[in-house]
């Protein structure tokens, strides 16, 4: 699915090209597992553009992100330096390519989930109108920011911003904790009273914020930053569990629809 990759001739793109294709990778094997991309999805498949700052001709600033199937990936943030450094600029405490991957490709799942109108009647009645200017609130979003209260209603601050923002963060979360969920399960990991490995969407995503909260409680014991820091609400909780439902094709309809 790549498309365009760095040149591998100049000093350390070859290293954060393939950083950057084992996060890619790893996020695609996760969908693949909830029914994406499979033998039996007969839909589109996303385009990627793995750029980088550093190129033959001198720097350049690529932009992350998704249009129409074409997905942008800064190479850069492979290296782990230039990755603390913006996600400190940034204060994103669980910026990771891994994430970056999870959230862009979430905009093009929508796109293939909103050809169906039950979706976006439930989508628009959890997270507004996607048709508003994208560019006018994401101008707003920078000049102001997130505003008071915002995570009472979102998962992040960016979520904050557009509808379209709001899914793709939400969404990503979801791939997280349910991915979270599924390497305990293969490691054979326990809490009390969960044994993890159940089918229904809404039990695993449960289980997946479980394991959050205990691997917050590992990580302070050996003085690390929570492995994932977040609280929450019940919108939130309501955002995720509908992300959770349309994101897992095997248990939503048994058949991955052509979208």
């Amino acid at each position: 699915m790549t498309k365009v990759h760095p040149e591998p001739d100049v000093v350390q793109n070859l290293a954060l090209w393939a950083r950057t294709e084992a996060s890619k990778r790893w996020v695609l094997a996760n969908l693949k597992q909830l029914g994406w991309f499979a033998a039996a999805d007969t839909g589109p498949r996303p385009s990627f553009e793995l750029l980088s700052e550093t190129t033959s001709t001198g720097a350049d600033s690529p932009v992350m992100g998704h249009l129409a199937g074409k997905i942008i990936i800064n190479v850069a943030e492979a290296d782990p330096a230039t990755l603390v450094d913006r996600r400190e600029k940034m204060q994103e405490p669980f910026r990771t390519m891994v994430g970056h991957f999870r959230h862009e490709i979430s905009h093009f799942l929508f796109s293939r989930l909103s050809g169906s109108h039950p979706f976006l009647t439930r989508f628009r009645s959890l997270f507004g109108d996607e048709t508003a200017d994208y560019g006018d609130a994401l101008q707003r979003y920078y000049e102001t920011g997130a505003g008071e209260g915002w995570s009472d209603t979102h998962i992040s601050e960016y979520a904050s911003a557009h509808p379209h923002e709001d899914w793709a963060e939400t969404a990503a979360h979801v791939l997280h904790l349910l991915d979270l969920r599924d390497s305990a399960n293969a490691v054979g990991m326990t809490l009390p009273g969960t044994r993890f490995g159940a089918h229904d969407t809404r039990t695993a995503l449960n289980e997946g914020l479980d394991l959050g909260v205990a691997l917050n409680h590992m990580n302070r014991s050996m003085g690390l930053d929570d492995a994932y820091p977040f609280v929450i609400a019940p919108i939130v909780r309501d955002k995720l569990e509908f992300c959770a439902e349309q994101l897992n094709q095997k248990n939503r309809t048994g058949k991955l629809q052509p979208g």
